[in-house]
């Protein structure tokens, strides 16, 4: 398989460019996690659920920290929560399953990336977030030929990102 010089995954709009509800209840939102091939999320509680939503709230940022020369590992820096100190994931992929055909957000029901479970098992994330997933994505998949396509290139996606933690 031939692939294209430079290939990045985005977000159509910057990822924790989110709807960050306060939910008084977070048991019964963590009751609705989508069903997927990946591991439940049992015995976690449910701290956020990020969507990539245009709105005014602002809840941080996502980015590849660089730990090596040839690793980087997944960050949430939930910088704007209040409180303290800010969460911060630093993460690594677990799990992958592939997005069952059509999710709620993604009209073509193909070329979704995948859902991931993201864990801290370095323990180098702060602020009680030490487990994400990735899931409802749209979009975001390579494509299947780099035929006019520039060297770089970005694929937008969304997802929703569910974050927790071991503790309560």
């Amino acid at each position: 398989m031939r692939f294209c010089r430079s290939y990045r995954a985005v977000l159509v709009l910057p990822l924790l460019h989110s709807v960050a509800s306060h939910a008084a209840n977070l048991a019964s939102l963590a009751a609705k996690y989508p069903p997927s091939t990946l591991p439940a999320p049992e015995g976690l509680h449910l701290k956020y659920v990020v969507l990539g939503k245009d709105n005014d709230l602002w809840l941080g940022s996502h980015f590849f920290t660089q730990i090596d020369a040839n690793a980087s590992l997944p960050t949430f820096s939930l910088d704007r929560a209040q409180e303290s100190p800010f969460p911060v994931a630093i993460v690594s992929k677990q799990e992958a399953a592939d997005a069952p055909g059509c999710t709620c957000c993604s009209p073509m029901c193909e070329n979704n990336v995948q859902w991931l479970r993201l864990v801290d098992d370095n323990d180098m994330s702060v602020g009680n977030i030490d487990t994400v997933y990735r899931v409802e994505t749209a979009g975001g998949s390579r494509p299947a030929t780099c035929k006019g396509q520039e060297k770089a290139f970005e694929v937008p996606y969304t997802a929703q990102y569910w974050m927790y933690s071991n503790e309560t």
